[in-house]
């Protein structure tokens, strides 16, 4: 989030979402170390980030791609992000819920990722955030063919099998 009450949260999704799809064709699911930085975020910001988004978001994250998530950052927090972290609380595995992690700024960072690997935001020698942003829209234009094809892909409800009958003395057929 780089201005405030420019938040998107569901292009943020969206992004993410095409970002996932990306690393599933190119086989590095590993796992994720998922960063949010509040710098320049807006209580009108937070607020944008629903009970009903975040619950289709967890969903979609855990349900679609099966994805194991390593820890969350909430870097350069203020205090009205608790209510969005007390609903996340409700509506995710207490397992999961203890990889998130709020920290009032990003020092935290420098004892996860290594100087080379770390964005120059944030003293690393990493590519900067702008670099990495350039770089997901490069991989974005390289898999548009796979984009639009997914955009088309639709259920065919003439192929899903009946539903079966539960019979006391016959069972399920």
């Amino acid at each position: 989030m780089k201005t405030p009450n420019k938040c998107l949260p569901r292009l943020g999704a969206i992004c993410t979402h095409n970002i996932n799809e990306i690393r599933l064709y190119e086989d590095c699911m590993m796992g994720d170390i998922i960063i949010m930085d509040m710098q320049d975020a807006s209580v009108e910001d937070v607020a944008k980030f629903t009970p009903t988004l975040l619950s289709k978001i967890t969903t979609v994250y855990k349900g679609v791609y099966s994805m194991r998530m390593k820890g969350m950052y909430i870097i350069n927090s203020f205090p009205y992000v608790r209510p969005v972290i007390a609903f996340l609380k409700l509506i995710l595995k207490p397992k999961i819920f203890q990889r998130i992690y709020v920290c009032e700024d990003s020092t935290i960072l420098n004892e996860i990722f290594s100087k080379e690997t770390l964005p120059k935001d944030y003293g690393g020698q990493g590519p900067s955030l702008n670099e990495l942003n350039e770089m997901s829209k490069a991989k974005f234009r390289e898999y548009q063919d796979r984009f639009d094809l997914l955009d088309k892909l639709r259920v065919n409800e003439n192929l899903r099998p009946e539903k079966l009958n539960n019979d006391e003395l016959l069972g399920f057929y």
